[in-house]
């Protein structure tokens, strides 16, 4: 009786192991969102970066407000 015992709480313990794993499975960013954030390109040194994150100036992007003032005054001339 007692090895059908811990046999029926050892299948509990494994299914409800499955269970926490397969929830946290779907519980990832990237099941989440499956299309994501476009990323660009910083117009001055080229660095990639979310959308969101990046400053736009004149149609083009960039990682920060110092490579965008550079980007221009070197263009400007």
């Amino acid at each position: 009786m007692a090895k059908l015992i811990l046999i029926a709480i050892a299948v509990w313990l494994i299914i409800t192991l499955l269970r926490r794993y397969r929830r946290h499975l779907d519980d990832t960013p990237q099941s989440r969102s499956p299309m994501g954030e476009s990323m660009v390109q910083c117009a001055h040194c080229g660095l990639h970066l979310p959308e969101s994150d990046s400053i736009c100036a004149a149609q083009q992007y960039f990682c920060c407000q110092d490579h965008a003032d550079a980007h221009h005054a070197q263009h400007s001339r």
